[in-house]
């Protein structure tokens, strides 16, 4: 049960934001996590062009590397009026047919956390204190029927910051109280000066040993995960970090934000990703990811350190060749891009891949 639900806690967990000062009712909002403005109702990423040299399982991995962004292999999302996912994809991108699984929420729970002070978050820096408090969500597959539901409950303080998260996931309707079986993963919350600086992971340890994939890496289960993080004197989040402790400390994560001189927003982070014995999703130790103003990622520049075969993209390919990312975007009058091209080389004289989203908003 906890290994299947691993995948689908990607998508929801995945949650690249940072709070800043500026305070609104809100909760946990997908159309932040996927730097989504306006009255978004659904969207769906349809592709234009495709190089004919690319290799069809080489241009699976290319889709996936729009770094925090809509990624294009997650190719529909549908909204409701809160700004929550309804609707994510089952089909394969760019299938004939497109099949989803739906989305519902306990309206309790929604009414709950919608409460208190919550803060907008700067995009695309990772949510360092999950603040937005992340709405409890059945996850219905159909024809099949099946039920995943992900609960999280909290405890906080007198002044609102959280003092621990934990999440369930169980096989019962989202309104069902989850039981401690199905306790997945206990988060507790450090605070200096008012602002996050640590965070202890805790897995169950029934059931054996077994793999958690955190951050994009394959991780046991039975390690001591804690992220630590750094701010810069105006209080923006500078740096954020994974680490496993144990007799020797190992940096397993790292990103470094540096932001725009003039105006407020993340223009480039450098990561760094443990390579794990398993192969994960980014194709080097070493990147950097270059932003616009609207939040896109602009360029993915990587660093090879000579491991990059136990990459999946090398692992996938059979090459172990590693280009860097280049794009250019078409906006709408919301500032959401409605084409996207991808180049090999950053004079942007050759598309490799070409993409339209069609988003549809609500007009009520």
């Amino acid at each position: 049960m906890k290994n299947a639900a691993s995948v689908i806690l990607l998508l929801i967990l995945a949650c690249p934001m940072f709070l800043t000062a500026q305070s609104k009712q809100v909760a946990y909002n997908d159309l932040i996590k996927n730097n989504l403005h306006g009255p978004v109702k659904n969207a769906h990423i349809k592709r234009l062009f495709v190089d004919s040299s690319l290799e069809d399982i080489e241009v699976l991995r290319y889709y996936t590397l729009k770094i925090y962004a809509f990624e294009i292999y997650t190719h529909y999302l549908a909204f409701n009026k809160y700004g929550n996912i309804t609707e994510t994809p089952k089909s394969q991108p760019f299938s004939d047919s497109l099949k989803t699984i739906k989305v519902w929420y306990d309206q309790k729970d929604v009414e709950l956390k919608n409460k208190g002070n919550i803060n907008y978050p700067v995009y695309p820096a990772y949510n360092p204190s999950r603040q937005m408090l992340s709405l409890s969500r059945d996850r219905f597959n159909i024809p099949t029927y099946d039920t995943i539901a992900n609960i999280y409950k909290y405890e906080l303080d007198q002044d609102g910051h959280i003092l621990s998260e934990k999440e369930y996931v169980t096989g019962q309707n989202v309104t069902v109280p989850p039981e401690e079986r199905d306790l997945y993963t206990s988060t507790y919350y450090q605070y200096k000066d008012g602002k996050l600086v640590r965070q202890n992971l805790v897995f169950p340890k029934e059931g054996g040993s077994y793999e958690r994939t955190i951050h994009d890496i394959p991780l046991n289960n039975r390690l001591k995960l804690y992220r630590t993080f750094d701010y810069d004197k105006s209080g923006r989040l500078k740096r954020f970090a994974l680490y496993s402790e144990g007799e020797d400390t190992l940096l397993l994560f790292e990103e470094i934000y540096t932001y725009d001189s003039t105006k407020n927003f993340i223009s480039t982070i450098d990561r760094f990703t443990y390579r794990s014995k398993v192969y994960n999703k980014f194709p080097a130790e070493r990147m950097k990811a270059i932003y616009n103003e609207n939040g896109d990622l602009t360029e993915a520049i990587f660093f090879p350190t000579g491991k990059e075969a136990r990459s999946q993209e090398a692992f996938v390919s059979n090459r172990g060749e590693i280009k860097n990312r280049f794009y250019t975007y078409e906006y709408d009058e919301y500032k959401n891009w409605i084409r996207c091209t991808m180049y090999f080389t950053s004079e942007r004289d050759k598309p490799i891949l070409k993409f339209e989203r069609i988003i549809n908003y609500y007009t009520d």
